[in-house]
């Protein structure tokens, strides 16, 4: 593990993500900086393994604010409230490393081919599905992505690897 960062670095690092933010709009533009935010939370949630510093949670939570921001980007203030709907807090990504980065590669082959693409557990506010393609900001689709097999027949919009 790198070492731990002090509260300027991380103050630093948000800063950096704030002057990337990719207001452009572009599909692959958007799943770019999605993935510099996943490595953010990811060196964070590791951090946080070690030291559980309110300082460390705070920046966490603020990371994932820009996603917030790509939400707010995409999608209609309907759609959020519709897609906030549930509650709880946003889960560490390290604890679901394999399916995490399968649904990582589904949302990248999306867009390259020009989808836009929000990867939910990356945000605050979005609380239902997997990955959310935004080609209409007031009909959203929903993935849900499992690597293993759907439990019942009735399950649709579950992508599924292997």
């Amino acid at each position: 593990m790198k070492p731990l960062r002090t509260e300027q670095e991380l103050k630093s690092a948000r800063r950096e993500l704030f002057d990337s933010f990719p207001f452009d709009n572009g599909a692959q533009e958007q799943w770019s900086y999605q993935e510099r935010l996943v490595k953010e939370v990811l060196r964070t949630e590791d951090e946080i393994c070690f030291d559980r510093s309110p300082e460390r949670k705070a920046h966490l939570r603020s990371v994932r604010t820009y996603a917030d921001a790509l939400a707010w980007a995409n999608l209609s203030d309907y759609s959020i409230r519709q897609l906030a709907r549930n509650t709880g807090k946003s889960p560490f990504l390290s604890h679901q490393r394999e399916a995490f980065e399968w649904t990582m590669n589904f949302a990248r082959t999306l867009a390259d081919q020009g989808t836009p693409v929000l990867f939910a557990d990356l945000t605050n506010i979005l609380k239902i599905g997997d990955l959310i393609v935004c080609t209409d900001p007031n009909a959203p689709t929903l993935f849900e992505c499992k690597l293993s097999k759907a439990k019942d027949a009735r399950d649709r919009g579950v992508v599924e690897g292997n």
